[in-house]
């Protein structure tokens, strides 16, 4: 449980940096997800894109050559750029968290409880 508390003021306290910082625990958070959810067996509902852990690498790097790149770009382009890409990345992050919830609670014998944790 102070595991689970210590994640969760960890992802609060992602929002206290710069647009540029925030995109890349962003896309931290995303690939640490993506790789939980890959060793669940669940990593075609979290990302149907990625389907091994090279490929998630590969991905990883290329963001953050986008993000390096989005930074470097005149205002407010800039701005409007990272801040869409930490937006994506941080609901990317809250499906692929959902998706893990929805498969633990599935081997539970609750009929339907990992249909109610998915929505």
């Amino acid at each position: 449980m102070k595991t689970l508390l210590a994640l969760l003021v960890a992802l609060a306290l992602t929002g206290c940096g710069t647009l540029r910082q925030t995109a890349h625990e962003a896309i931290a958070a995303d690939a640490i997800t993506t790789a939980g959810a890959l060793a669940l067996g669940a990593g075609v509902e979290a990302n149907p894109q990625i389907n091994s852990i090279g490929m998630g690498v590969v991905t990883v790097g290329v963001r953050l050559i986008a993000v390096e790149h989005a930074n470097r770009m005149d205002e407010p382009k800039r701005t409007n750029t990272l801040a869409a890409a930490n937006a994506i990345t941080w609901g990317v992050i809250g499906n692929n968290i959902f998706v893990i919830a929805a498969k633990y609670l599935s081997f539970l014998a609750v009929p339907h409880l990992s249909i109610v944790a998915g929505i």
